[in-house]
């Protein structure tokens, strides 16, 4: 049910109930209830009523189960369509396309994009949070919307772990953990988010931090919209073999010096770990991300360049593309034994995967569309 209802809501925002990976009994009739209330946005005859999203997600199930039941099924939403108004064309369209869609059963996702950020006026622990699956083919689903209200960090924490655990209900066994890329601008960067964590999931089980339970990573897309040369540095530092990471230390503390390292001797570096004190490291970084440099590592925790060795068990140098899976090791050890390892590891991981909302923005939902009758 949770993946028909995100086809027949391809372009519409999916309501709250239908969001887990799960749905419960109880939660079948509120999902009923909050369908009845939205259009599908697909085409219809002109002049005649919009499909409600109901009869196209009853389509999709139809499709899918097969058998006694989808004859069921489909007659009551003949019957449906008959009452309302709904042309048979259209109608025919939504089973035309479910059935498509159940016959190639579109890829699983394979990851959660979550977009945060703050409007002027909201309140310093509160987020809006844009969150989508996204599958291997580049497609994806838009679970909650930027301009919901803003939400405390434990409820964003919800939101985001509702969407990774869609992926693993339809992950193989021994798969690593769902992927989580979170979008912010230059301050979100500093947000310990891997650290926040729902209230609960359920009566039984208390929540754990986002980091802990996902891959849990930062892009920060800002920088690129104020450093024309950015996206193209990127590229090609991943296309370049990706050497040894670039450990800063006090031979390069300051952001001149790190610049010139960035430019000649490391100017094809894909990974830079950053030491040093907390007010030194968000100007590094801002250098690093205006650079190009696609993963950068640091610790959060750490209050000079004495701590350096914290890291150590994250095994920074080591291959730069295990380094997600690493990290993400890392944050249950030390969720568990916060003694034995004090690193609170950020990670900017900026892979040449396009923003799915980019794409998504070419198309326009509200957009009225008529087919032939």
């Amino acid at each position: 049910m949770p993946r028909a209802a995100q086809e027949a809501l391809r372009f519409a925002l999916m309501p709250e109930v239908l969001r887990p990976g799960r749905i419960s009994v109880e939660g079948v009739e509120q999902g009923i209830a909050a369908l009845e209330e939205i259009e599908d946005s697909g085409p219809v005859p002109e002049g005649t009523p919009h499909v409600p999203a109901l009869l196209h997600f009853v389509e999709c199930v139809a499709a899918a189960v097969g058998g006694e039941t989808q004859g069921v099924l489909r007659r009551w939403a003949e019957d449906v369509a008959g009452r309302l108004g709904v042309h048979t064309a259209a109608l025919q369209q939504r089973r035309l396309d479910a059935e498509r869609w159940a016959a190639h059963q579109p890829m699983p996702a394979s990851r959660v994009w979550a977009e945060l950020s703050r409007h002027a006026g909201d309140p310093e622990d509160r987020y809006r949070c844009e969150v989508r699956l996204v599958r291997e083919d580049g497609s994806s689903t838009r679970l909650s919307a930027a301009d919901e209200a803003p939400r405390a960090a434990q409820e964003v924490a919800k939101v985001i772990w509702e969407a990774a655990d869609s992926i693993l209900c339809e992950a193989s066994p021994g798969d690593f953990a769902p992927r989580v890329d979170v979008v912010v601008g230059r301050e979100g960067l500093h947000w310990s988010i891997d650290e926040w964590a729902p209230d609960s999931l359920n009566e039984f089980v208390p929540g754990v931090p986002l980091g802990v339970k996902f891959r849990l990573t930062l892009r920060c897309p800002e920088m690129s919209n104020r450093v024309s040369t950015r996206d193209a540095e990127q590229q090609r530092r991943w296309a370049s073999s990706p050497g040894v990471p670039l450990i800063v230390d006090q031979g390069c503390g300051s952001p001149r010096q790190l610049a010139v390292r960035l430019q000649s001797s490391h100017r094809d570096t894909l990974q830079v770990v950053l030491h040093g004190p907390r007010t030194q490291r968000a100007p590094l970084l801002d250098v690093c991300l205006a650079l190009g440099v696609p993963v950068v590592l640091w610790d959060r925790a750490a209050d000079g360049y004495e701590d350096a060795s914290w890291l150590d068990a994250v095994k920074p140098t080591g291959p730069v593309r295990d380094l997600p899976q690493r990290v993400w090791r890392f944050r249950g050890e030390a969720d568990q034994y916060p003694d034995r390892y004090r690193a609170r590891p950020s990670l900017v991981w900026e892979d040449t995967v396009p923003s799915p909302a980019g794409v998504l923005q070419l198309l326009d939902p509200v957009e009225e569309g008529h087919i032939p009758t």
